[in-house]
């Protein structure tokens, strides 16, 4: 089944049109600048981007080396598959709470993405640290957890271990 957009509906960035003519040439829609060239107003840009990665996730062909689990999002452009984090082995944790962005990639992005996407970017130094957060943005945005933020109960039982 073939779905159609309405004529007013926004067109798709370049890079998002890119990314689903990867995936589903059928469905893609043609890269069209924005209605009269402006881009989104800021408060609609992350509803815009999390838009944007569920139009990504639904017309993404299944992947036989991505748990059902995972969640796809997008960083930089480019479609990557974040494990569940019930699913991260506890050094996945310590080297998200430490800021080793790679070694928390290379344990939680599923298939060869770490390799393929995360380790290729800005011209083989991986991810920006903003890129970063714009990938977590959109994770808690499609799934509603905070990835990497400890429960207030946590903070309240490291006080008073400290005393």
């Amino acid at each position: 089944m073939t779905e159609t957009f309405p004529a007013d509906a926004p067109p798709l960035p370049p890079h998002m049109a890119a990314v689903l003519q990867q995936t589903a040439p059928a469905a893609a829609p043609d890269p069209a600048p924005p209605a009269g060239g402006a881009e989104p107003a800021a408060g609609q840009q992350d509803a815009y981007a999390a838009m944007q990665a569920e139009v990504a996730r639904e017309t993404a062909p299944p992947d036989p080396d991505v748990p059902d689990n995972a969640t796809l999002v997008l960083l930089c452009g480019q479609p990557v598959h974040i494990l569940d984090p019930q699913e991260w082995f506890s050094a996945a944790n310590t080297a998200l709470r430490m800021g080793d962005w790679d070694s928390w990639a290379e344990m939680c992005l599923t298939g060869d993405e770490y390799q393929t996407v995360w380790c290729r970017l800005n011209g083989g130094n991986g991810p920006r640290r903003r890129e970063i957060e714009d990938m977590f943005v959109l994770y808690h945005q499609v799934t509603g957890q905070d990835v990497g933020k400890a429960p207030s109960s946590v903070h309240s039982w490291q006080r008073i271990v400290r005393t």
